[in-house]
């Protein structure tokens, strides 16, 4: 257990948990490791307004390979956490810039839009009220690919940094990936009419990717950089990152399905730092819904900043108005609500915004009891199969906020 600021421990109404309760839950996060929920992982938690937290680790960062013991500062793949840490916070400060308006419809931005999606707003986009389909192989269109397989190659991808920033080949390339994205996201269907019910949908953030680097003039990862990443002090998180100390994921690289697909040729192990996501590394790595990698202590301060702005003693990047406006809670016609791209916490997690993702990471924050925490495990490795990963976030904030 790695102990922070020498802060005692028991702090129990503040979120932080007893010398007795955290020996408790070090155990809980062994055993679900060994029994194979994942094979490792990261826990922070804490009070990130007052820049306060406890580490644990357990696990190894691989089955199959790696079969080191995790580190705090091991990287994972944060796969749909990048809406919250990247696209929302971003979506923030454009709003603080006044960039955008929520509630302008989409066909102001100048785009072909047929039927009903041209009255969807930016705000509708971000709820995952926007009427799109949950999710399309979009990797699978040859317009979008790179190579015969219909893969981006690895090679033209990774510079030392891994984000590739004056690649000039890469740029026109994403460019005209993007494109092509946009195109088919704009043709598509939708499952109903705007504000009618939530459908949670990859394809609202992948938009919403398209519409920041549009109003900023920048590449994504590049706006992530400059806004996020360089102020905070990030050391790890980042999209296409290189070196070792990245967890794996799967050992089979599937392609539209899990690894026992007919069609899904696989074209493993899935080298470190890939993205999982199929259409995020369809778009180079770097999309609005996917792409992000980073350790669990770089999620904690991006935690801390949006807390920060909700103390006028501190100068945050996103401003308590901002803020305000992410975290309450939108309500489609019918059906469950969303706060603007975070999730809204059920039972134990009421009051806390949140999110999850494929690969496993959680993050739930309550900014009224000030107490969050973060959970980062790599769960498709060897496979992407069934997991009990449900079962194990239910228990995992009921030990932590029960």
């Amino acid at each position: 257990m790695d102990r922070r600021q020498g802060q005692p421990a028991q702090l129990d109404r503040l979120g932080r948990q007893s010398d007795q309760q955290s020996r408790q839950l070090q155990q809980f996060l062994d055993e679900a490791a060994a029994a194979g929920v994942f094979p490792g992982g990261v826990l922070l938690y804490g009070n990130p307004a007052q820049g306060v937290c406890d580490t644990l680790c357990c696990g190894k960062r691989g089955v199959t390979r790696d079969r080191v013991e995790v580190k705090p500062d091991l990287i994972y793949d944060l796969a749909s956490l990048t809406k919250i840490i990247s696209t929302t916070t971003l979506f923030m400060m454009t709003l603080d810039k006044g960039l955008i308006d929520l509630d302008s419809p989409l066909a102001s931005l100048g785009w072909e839009i047929k039927g009903s999606l041209k009255k969807a707003t930016i705000r509708r986009l971000l709820a995952h009220q926007s009427g799109l389909p949950a999710w399309r192989p979009y990797h699978q269109d040859d317009s979008l690919s790179q190579d015969d397989d219909g893969l981006l190659e690895d090679d033209s991808l990774l510079e030392e940094d891994g984000l590739l920033e004056d690649d000039s080949l890469l740029e026109e390339e994403s460019l005209l990936v993007n494109n092509a994205l946009k195109t088919a996201i704009l043709r598509e269907t939708l499952e109903c009419d705007p504000g009618q019910r939530t459908i949670y949908s990859d394809l609202n953030f992948m938009l919403l990717g398209m519409i920041l680097v549009e109003r900023w003039e920048k590449r994504l990862e590049s706006l992530f950089k400059t806004l996020i990443s360089q102020p905070l002090g990030l050391l790890s998180c980042g999209f296409n990152p290189s070196g070792r100390n990245i967890a794996p994921t799967e050992d089979g690289f599937r392609i539209g399905g899990p690894l026992d697909y007919r069609g899904a040729p696989i074209k493993g192990p899935v080298p470190l730092g890939t993205v999982h996501d199929d259409n995020a590394r369809a778009q180079n790595g770097v999309s609005g819904h996917a792409g992000l990698f980073s350790s669990a202590q770089d999620v904690w301060k991006v935690v801390r900043l949006w807390a920060e702005a909700f103390d006028d003693s501190k100068r945050s990047l996103v401003s308590k108005g901002a803020m305000d406006e992410f975290l309450c809670a939108c309500r489609p016609k019918s059906g469950a609500a969303r706060a603007l791209g975070f999730d809204l916490g059920q039972g134990t997690l009421q009051g806390a915004r949140g999110h999850t993702g494929y690969t496993g990471p959680s993050l739930w924050w309550n900014p009224q009891k000030d107490r969050a925490f973060v959970f980062l495990c790599n769960r498709v490795h060897p496979t992407a199969r069934a997991s009990k990963m449900e079962n194990f976030r239910k228990e995992l904030a009921d030990r932590l906020w029960g």
